[in-house]
């Protein structure tokens, strides 16, 4: 066991937003000196997905990240400007999140144990694009994306008119290819009913990206080789100022 000071996290919201706080907290510890864990009390219930598919897909996306059992004495990290002396708890969604999480590529994405989508094929040359409904109806993150989605998908048929487009969402249904400038041979839907493991592998397959204002999406975007959009509007009132210097903000 390290004789390290500890750095853990308050895991909460959704997958994403996850991710990006266990980026942060490995950032954190490693800035610092210390090891960053995992602890149990620190793994709030997903929204999202039961439990224990997402303390699953946690696990196999951080291999090198311990479970630490034993007991521990928290200081409590809930601002950047905090620094406790020892065993540090960070509370939050720390808005510097996508600063120092490393370059696009650096996210490796293991194959989900079951993966009945298998049949989709070579993913490898097209784009991924991410439409978030669900629980972002009636909320402040239900913002009108479709001029976006038009701006992101021209620019990418104009490097490459041959370009095809995998589309994913929370309820594919919903998708309207059309009103984004897509003709029905430019694209496929990914059927409903995927988990969130295979969902998130499969958009880290692709060659490119164009995502939602949605963490989930943003945060498969790291493992894609090609280019990736992003919106700067994430939510009523709030254009995100901190998206990485490869990403293509519109």
């Amino acid at each position: 066991m390290s004789d390290r000071y500890l750095v853990s996290a308050m895991l909460g919201g959704g997958v994403g937003n996850r991710i990006l706080q266990i980026w942060a907290g490995i950032a954190y510890a490693k800035e610092t000196g210390r090891e960053f864990v995992f602890y149990e009390p620190h793994m709030t219930h997903n929204p999202h997905t039961k439990v224990s598919e997402t303390r699953a897909f946690i696990f196999a996306l951080f291999p090198s990240v311990r479970l630490h059992r034993g007991y521990v004495k928290w200081q409590l990290k809930v601002a950047a400007d905090d620094h406790p002396e020892r065993n540090v708890v960070m509370s939050g969604f720390f808005n510097s999140r996508f600063d120092g999480c490393g370059g696009k590529g650096m996210l490796v994405v293991p194959r989900p144990p079951t993966a009945t989508a298998a049949a989709l094929g070579d993913l490898s040359r097209t784009y991924f694009i991410h439409f978030r409904f669900g629980d972002y109806v009636g909320t402040d993150f239900e913002v009108d994306l479709s001029n976006y989605y038009m701006i992101a998908v021209a620019s990418v048929l104009a490097e490459d008119p041959t370009a095809t487009f995998t589309l994913f969402s929370d309820e594919p249904s919903k998708i309207d290819a059309k009103s984004v400038g897509l003709t029905e041979d430019q694209y496929t839907t990914v059927p409903d009913g995927l988990g969130m493991w295979e969902t998130f592998w499969l958009m880290s397959r692709c060659y490119g990206a164009i995502c939602a204002n949605s963490t989930f999406s943003t945060c498969a975007a790291w493992a894609v080789p090609g280019p990736v959009y992003m919106p700067r509007t994430w939510k009523v009132g709030y254009v995100e100022p901190l998206l990485p210097a490869w990403v293509n903000a519109v």
